[in-house]
Formats: structure tokens, sequence, C-alpha cells
């Protein structure tokens, strides 16, 4: 039962402040704690159905159509290799919104968050970083103050301190792996369409480019080089691309993944999202399965009477899902990254685009409670 519930949620990220919302409209007092002091942007990401239909079902109209209103729709995903080919162009009403309802939509993180913080019900405590969380539902901040919860939620990202107060003395990580990148907006539209997003193999991995609404484009560029991209070998769209971006609006990006554990939370405190299961961004559902998480969260509470016993059932029913994402992300890293650049070329031409899409789209599928 929601209602009355009070919740204390770390982490004012997509996935935080989509629960909240979640939760508020169904009667739980929310409590939201950020240890940034403002809002961070981040940069742009990709939305897909099973982030969309989660949206619909369980967070409703208000909190469906805030997201919508800041996000542009996309209607064709196209994938070239670096001489600019085309080996796939994946028409996205065709293939999801036929079968979902809805397509993929790229979206600025900043303009995401505060939409979902719009609709989100409760305020966010910025600079109020949890240093500390215990299985009675006790958080501890660093000021020393100690709020109760009836549960307490990890949404605090990769390097959770929730998750890390939970584990047992002498736990050894399990192997984890990086990419790095880099990230930018440029104030004009580069795609050859408004509804068209388009990503092209490298010499270092993947390279792509998505319009947002406002006639800007998103990009990200997968590269190792710590004080600015390395453009030898990239294809010339790529590079005037990189080269337009003001410096201002380019950030180096470090991801990293880390396999799941069956059961990430003990008593009254569970995670979700990057906090349980950080993925590396090339099948671009990290903020998707976070909302997925909180849907589906949100469907446990309101099922099972006792909150501790619901928070146990959702791990057990998100742990396959999140362990398949897991291994697809990686799939595609080792495919991006096949050396040499030629044999991987080859492979991708010769690859039917139905496999392609199906490769690079399993994932947006919606789960089946949200069919």
């Amino acid at each position: 039962m929601v209602r009355g519930l009070n919740v204390v949620i770390a982490g004012g990220g997509v996935g935080g402040l989509t629960l909240a919302g979640m939760l508020t409209q169904r009667g739980a007092h929310v409590t939201i704690l950020e240890r940034a002091p403002e809002m961070r942007h981040g940069f742009g990401l990709t939305m897909w159905p099973n982030a969309f239909r989660a949206l619909r079902l369980v967070g409703g109209d208000k909190q469906y159509d805030a997201v919508v209103e800041v996000s542009q729709k996309l209607d064709n995903l196209v994938y070239r290799l670096g001489n600019g080919l085309k080996v796939a162009d994946i028409d996205l009403v065709g293939t999801l919104v036929k079968k979902y309802g809805e397509p993929g939509y790229a979206v600025l993180r900043v303009e995401l968050l505060e939409a979902l913080a719009s609709v989100a019900g409760a305020d966010v405590r910025y600079g109020a970083e949890v240093t500390r969380a215990t299985a009675d539902g006790r958080v501890t901040l660093s000021t020393g103050e100690i709020i109760k919860g009836d549960i307490v939620i990890g949404a605090d990202g990769v390097g959770s301190m929730v998750r890390k107060s939970l584990l047992p003395p002498g736990y050894v990580e399990p192997k984890s792996r990086q990419l790095l990148g880099w990230q930018g907006v440029v104030p004009k539209a580069l795609t050859p369409g408004p509804g068209i997003a388009e990503v092209y193999f490298g010499p270092t991995g993947s390279s792509g480019m998505f319009p947002l609404p406002d006639g800007r484009t998103y990009w990200f560029f997968l590269d190792p080089g710590k004080d600015k991209p390395n453009l030898t070998g990239w294809n010339p769209i790529i590079q005037d691309m990189i080269r337009s971006t003001p410096p201002e609006t380019m950030h180096r990006d470090e991801a990293r993944d880390r396999p799941a554990d069956p059961q990430w939370g003990t008593g009254r405190v569970t995670l979700l999202g990057d906090a349980a299961h950080p993925f590396l961004p090339t099948a671009g559902q990290g903020a998707c399965i976070a909302i997925e998480d909180a849907a589906v969260l949100t469907r446990r509470l309101e099922s099972i009477n006792d909150p501790v016993a619901a928070l146990r059932q959702f791990e057990l029913d998100r742990f396959r899902r999140v362990r398949r994402v897991v291994g697809i992300s990686r799939r595609l890293q080792s495919m991006q990254r096949t050396k040499p650049e030629f044999m991987r070329n080859f492979g991708l031409w010769m690859t039917p685009a139905w496999v392609i899409t199906r490769m690079y789209g399993e994932p947006t599928f919606p789960i089946k409670e949200f069919l």
C-alpha cells in the first residue's frame, strides 16, 4: 500500500525524480536528497518505448506529457560506416510505433530533469549528501542529520553511498568495463532532418548525432582522448560536428558498468538505476531502465502490503532484465571496437539491416508488464 508511505530517495536524477512522481500520485510522502548543490546539467540522452510505456501506464498523462514536451521525436535512425556508406536505416515509426505506440526520443538531461521535477510532487533538497543508510530505514547526511523513512531508495548513481553502506565487510566488486568518450551540444541542426538521427562507425568506436528541440543537435563520440577528441580517421561530417561545438558545451565522459547482484538491497533499503546496475551507454538505456525500475517498484509497492517484501520482489523481478541489458551493452561495445577496423566494417556491411535493427533495438522493447 503506497498511501501514507514515508519514502526517502537518495538522488535527484532521472530515476529518483520519476519514482517520486509515481509515488506522490498515489499518496506517498517523498523526501528527495541530492548531494549536488543544484540540478546538474549533463548532456543529451535517448529515450525509447520501454521507458515511455512505463511512464504512460504508471506515471500517467501528467508525467508522460511533461517528458514528451521537452523531447524531440525520432523517426529514423541511420547507421553508417566511416566512409558514409549506409548499413541500416531503421524506420522507427514503422517498427517501434507500429508495434508499441512509441518512437524514440532525444532530450537534454537537464531539460528532462526539470520536466520530471515539475511533476514530482516533492521538493529536492540540494546539497544533502547521504553518507550512510541502514537496513532499518535510517539515512545519515554529511551534516550528521538523520532522516527516517518507511523505505529508503538509493538512486544516487554509480558511486552510490547507499549501496556502499550496505556492502558486507570484505566484499569484492565484480569486474566492470569502462567506456571513454565525449559529448556535446551544437546550437544548430546537423542531422538531415528534425526526426533523423545518425550513427557513424569510426576508428575508436561509434559517434552519433541526435536532433533536439529548437533546432539543436546532441552528439556523442567514443574516444579515449583526455584533453580533446582525436578526430584522426573520422568522417569529415563528424569532424565538422565536433569542431563546430562551443567548448563550454563539450564534456568528457567516463562511463562504466557493473554486473548486477541478484539482490541489491536489504531490510527497508533498495537501489534503483545506476546505483544498482550501471550500463555502458552503447545501448542507450541508462535513463530508460531507471524509469522502468521506478515503474516496477511503484507497482510492487501498490500490490504488496508489506513494503519490505515489495522491495525484495522488485529486486527479484528486475534482476534478469538488467543482467540482460548489461550483457547486450557489453556485446555492442565489443562489436564497435573490433580490430582491425576494416573487419568490423565488412561485418557490418554484410549484416542484414534487420539484424542490426534487432541488435540495437532489443533493449528498447517494453517489458511484458507494460505492453
